[in-house]
C-alpha cells in the first residue's frame, strides 16, 4: 500500500485479506509459467525430449529468474506456511511439475531416458536445482569464480542440465547441439 500510495483498506477491499493477495499474486506469477510447462508435452512439437526439458530450465530462468522474492515467498509458504495457502500452491503448481513428468515418462516410452528414472523425482530434481541456481550462482559466481553474474547464470544452468540429462539418458554420450555442443 505505502509503494502504491493508497490506504491499505484499498487492498483489502480488492484482496479481502493476505491470503486473496497471495492467490492473485500466484495466479499471477505461476500461471504463465504452468501454460508454458504444459505446451512442453504437446505431441506435436519436433523438439527432442532433452531440448524440450531444457524448456524447463528456460521457462523457469524467464518467469521466475528476476523473482528472488517470489521464489522465497512459495519456498517459505510451501516449508511452514498455512494449510490454505500450502493447498493453493499445490493447486497451481501441481500441473506444472505433473507436465514435466510426464515428459520424462514420454522420453522412458520412447526410449530417450531409462527406464529406471523416476518420473516425479527427476522432475523434482530438475525443477528445484533450477530454483537454486537462481538464488545461488548471480550470488556466488562473482565472489567464488569471480565470472560476472550475467555470464556465470547460463553457464551454470547449461552445466546443470548437461549434468541431469546424462543421469537419465539411455544415450548420455551423445552431444546436445541446443547447448553449443558439438
Amino acid at each position: 500500500a505505502r509503494e502504491a500510495g493508497c490506504d491499505p483498506s484499498m487492498l483489502y477491499y480488492h484482496f479481502q485479506g493476505k491470503e486473496g493477495m497471495f492467490e492473485a499474486l500466484l495466479e499471477r506469477s505461476i500461471g504463465p509459467v504452468v501454460t508454458e510447462l504444459l505446451a512442453l508435452k504437446d505431441p506435436k512439437d519436433p523438439r527432442s525430449v532433452a531440448e524440450r526439458l531444457w524448456g524447463v530450465i528456460c521457462i523457469y530462468h524467464r518467469h521466475l529468474g528476476e523473482s528472488e522474492g517470489l521464489r522465497g515467498l512459495l519456498r517459505g509458504e510451501i516449508i511452514r506456511g498455512a494449510e490454505g495457502i500450502r493447498e493453493s500452491i499445490t493447486k497451481r503448481v501441481f500441473p506444472a511439475l505433473g507436465a514435466i513428468a510426464d515428459l520424462i515418462r514420454f522420453g522412458i516410452e520412447r526410449g530417450d531416458i531409462r527406464p529406471d528414472t523416476a518420473p516425479l523425482f527427476a522432475t523434482f530434481f530438475l525443477a528445484r536445482m533450477e530454483l537454486e541456481i537462481l538464488d545461488l550462482i548471480p550470488v556466488l559466481g562473482p565472489r567464488v569464480a569471480g565470472i560476472p553474474a550475467d555470464q556465470a547464470l547460463p553457464m551454470a544452468e547449461r552445466a546443470w542440465f548437461r549434468l541431469f540429462w546424462r543421469g537419465i539418458a539411455t544415450r548420455p554420450e551423445e552431444p546436445l547441439p541446443f547447448l553449443n555442443e558439438s
